[in-house]
């Protein structure tokens, strides 16, 4: 009995030891995993860390590359292309590198503050955000670049999950504005420059900085020679410049107006303005004084600012209170342009369209390069935006020239719609479509070819009727009758026109020496003779556009007939005439009025009357020859129309005074008539009125010029009774006092005379 006791506690004594021993192995063995584990664990942890450390790498290099480029081209969307595709290259490696091994990861962009909104030297700038990969804000006085990405790892196998790691890299630079200033030898200022997590940026030296100034003797922004780069700590730094010769401070009407580049030890460029806008109060002069009170719907002025800050309308600079800041030189694209709507204090301003065009230096003719936005702004360059004044009683709006920080700004939407048709360049402004000559198959056809340009309205409606117009001719073929010009031509398909388009502006240029003459060869081309240089300027959405033509005689011209015409609107056409009579007459412009003015260019009155159907000629407003009794007469605008539509011709100061103070053998005079086949109603402003019976002879060296507009208007209007056989004022024709046709050009004319162009009466910039 005791022995099997005994037995038994063996038997027990023996399976808790071999429990313990299977214990203590399994205890072993996990401590023996666990360990490896631990040492796997540890040893990917460094691997990761290292992957941190080389994607930080991967996305310093995306974004210096990117803005070293963007600097040099002004265009960021081949930087961002490339900055992505390199992103996706890199992560696309490490997820291959690192599947191998176990390692999932997954790359992510996100977003996240950059900067809160502040105030900046008495401007609010903008909650600022890293997104998208890669973000530049530039062209203010605080600029920063910067990348933002982010990566998350996980080894499933050993259990470890959540491993992550976000990257924001930026360089950021501050120009401190107030501490700009002249000694007798230097301008000095100070700039702050820092990095993420507003790590001071140490070590700047003057090869890492670069800054420039607007010098007005050039006309362009230029470089200032950098004395000395004092590093006070903490990212803060004193800048000692000169001016470009490399000595004399920057003058200080000039010195408040920096562009600021730096570039860190990791290839990083930010660059940054001390300005962010430029505030301008105008004036209009040429309606409201004369109505005052009412609206005017159509005061809409296509205004240009040039670098040196230089404004213009209607081809002259607009006179100020005082100087206007230069345009800085970033990117085309990040300009905008804001107005007041309800008189300059008002509190709200809205965005206005514009554009940025490219002309010569010397802003003489425009470039094939016209609408490109790939560039940075710089001499030739034209800012070309809208301000309205419809508003009864408003005589002053404020505009605002602004330049976005944001480089990934877009340029501006093409509102202008434009066709090329047969023979025919059309541009439609949404008032009024106007088309260009341009073919070659109508060379044969003297009647096809006498003029240069038509207008129609928007809708292409046929009941508003066309109106052409000849921007110049010179001579006759008295066997043919009235239609045989020397007529502006030129060479190729487009007769020599270069078409250049813009988002809300259009530009028709031609220069060469190149004319058509009609007969008695019709379709030859005469050279040598003439140089003559036509721009036809087309603004969005208003209801005129710009006509500036001027000539020189290449040679002398002997024993021409006396007929040298500037500029001709007309009404009818051969295709508006088959025998019995006009075709659609009841569309044709029937009516015709003309502005009169004294010797001293001030208005008489205005003569109205109606077009016959067959060949009159109405009235001659000339020095000598016909009417003399109402020589110098003539004024500053014409017009035809009839219920439909009206076609004004608007001229300026500088032509009507040159034409009226114009030597022999000129003879200028306003011409209105039917011409001898009955199809067209001409009003037409001649140097040497038509005269068959008189032969003249012009010099070599002679120039000539116009600056006129013609303006669309709808509904036109008709004479207002009692109608009267009226004689040498409107020969052979009825004429009446009163006519509610001629009412819009008499309202908006001056806006095109010189000494009622808008004015800039204050100028502010923050």
């Amino acid at each position: 009995m005791g022995n099997k006791h005994m037995r038994g506690q063996f038997i027990v004594i023996s399976a808790l030891i071999l429990a313990l021993i299977v214990l203590g192995l399994a205890v072993n063995i996990h401590f023996t995993l666990t360990e490896y584990q631990r040492y796997a664990y540890q040893d990917y942890k460094e691997i990761l860390d290292n992957l941190g450390s080389d994607y930080r790498n991967a996305l310093t290099t995306i974004l210096a590359k990117a803005t070293q480029e963007y600097n040099l081209t002004a265009d960021l969307d081949p930087p961002r292309n490339n900055a992505f595709s390199n992103f996706s290259w890199w992560t696309q490696a490490a997820m291959h590198a690192f599947s191998s091994r176990g390692v999932e990861l997954e790359f992510s962009l996100k977003t996240t503050v950059l900067q809160e909104s502040k105030d900046l030297y008495g401007t609010q700038m903008p909650r600022l955000y890293a997104t998208d990969l890669m973000k530049l804000y530039w062209y203010t006085p605080t600029a920063i670049s910067s990348i933002y990405g982010s990566v998350e790892a996980n080894i499933s196998r050993y259990g470890f999950y959540g491993w992550s790691k976000d990257v924001l890299l930026l360089l950021n630079l501050t120009v401190d504005v107030p501490s700009i200033s002249n000694t007798r030898d230097y301008t000095t200022f100070n700039i702050l420059v820092h990095r993420e997590n507003f790590e001071p940026v140490n070590g700047l030296k003057a090869a890492n900085i670069g800054v420039k100034y607007f010098d007005p003797s050039l006309n362009s922004w230029v470089t200032a020679a950098i004395k000395s780069v004092l590093n006070n700590g903490g990212g803060n730094y004193t800048l000692i410049v000169t001016k470009y010769t490399g000595s004399d401070p920057i003058p200080k009407e000039y010195n408040k107006y920096l562009a600021v580049w730096v570039q860190d030890s990791r290839g990083i460029i930010v660059e940054s303005y001390t300005y962010t806008y430029i505030d301008l109060v105008i004036q209009e002069n040429a309606i409201n004084q004369f109505y005052p009170g009412v609206e005017k719907a159509d005061e809409v002025y296509a205004l240009e600012t040039l670098i040196n800050g230089t404004t213009i309308w209607f081809n002259r600079k607009l006179l100020s209170s005082s100087s206007i800041p230069p345009l800085p030189l970033p990117p085309v694209k990040q300009f905008r342009i804001y107005t007041t709507v309800n008189g300059k204090d008002d509190p709200n301003l809205v965005e206005v369209p514009s554009q940025v065009e490219v002309w010569s230096s010397d802003y003489s003719y425009p470039t094939l390069e016209f609408a490109n936005w790939r560039k940075r702004f710089k001499t030739g360059d034209k800012l070309v935006y809208y301000i309205n004044f419809s508003k009864a009683g408003v005589t002053q709006q404020k505009v605002r020239i602004t330049w976005l920080m944001d480089a990934d700004a877009r340029p501006p939407e093409y509102l202008l719609q434009f066709q090329n048709l047969t023979n025919l360049w059309v541009v439609n402004n949404g008032v009024y479509r106007i088309g260009f000559h341009a073919g070659q198959t109508a060379l044969s056809d003297p009647v096809g070819i006498d003029w240069n340009i038509q207008v129609n309205a928007s809708d292409n409606d046929p009941s508003k009727y066309h109106v052409e117009y000849r921007l110049f001719n010179y001579d006759y073929y008295q066997p043919a009758g009235s239609l045989n010009y020397k007529i502006p031509w030129g060479p190729g398909d487009t007769q020599g026109w270069t078409f250049l388009q813009g988002p809300v502006r259009a530009v028709a240029y031609r220069s060469n020496d190149y004319v058509l003459y009609a007969l008695p060869k019709p379709g030859s081309v005469v050279r040598g003779e003439l140089y003559h240089t036509e721009i036809v300027i087309i603004p969005y959405n208003v209801n005129y556009f710009q006509l500036f033509f001027s000539a020189t005689t290449l040679s002398r011209l002997n024993n021409i007939y006396q007929n040298v015409v500037y500029l001709t609107s007309f009404a009818g056409t051969a295709e508006d005439y088959y025998p019995g009579g006009p075709r659609a007459d009841r569309y044709r412009l029937s009516y015709g009025s003309a502005q009169m003015v004294d010797s001293n260019l001030r208005e008489i009155g205005v003569v109205n009357g109606r077009f016959s159907n067959t060949s009159r000629v109405y009235n001659i407003y000339a020095r000598t020859g016909y009417n003399p009794t109402t020589a110098k007469s003539y004024g500053y605008w014409t017009t035809t129309y009839s219920s439909f539509r009206g076609q004004a011709t608007f001229y300026d100061t500088a032509t009507i005074s040159s034409l009226k103070n114009a030597r022999t053998p000129a003879n200028p005079a306003m011409f209105l008539w039917t011409t001898g086949n009955g199809y067209k109603r001409d009003i037409r402003l001649d140097w040497a009125y038509f005269n068959p019976d008189n032969m003249i002879t012009i010099n070599r060296g002679t120039n000539f010029f116009y600056n006129a507009a013609g303006w669309y208007y709808t509904p036109g209007g008709s004479l207002v009774p009692p109608l009267q056989w009226n004689g040498p004022n409107w020969l052979d024709e009825y004429s009446s006092a009163v006519s509610t046709g001629d009412d819009i050009p008499a309202m908006y004319h001056r806006m095109f005379i010189e000494q009622y162009h808008p004015t800039i009466v204050e100028v502010h910039t923050g």
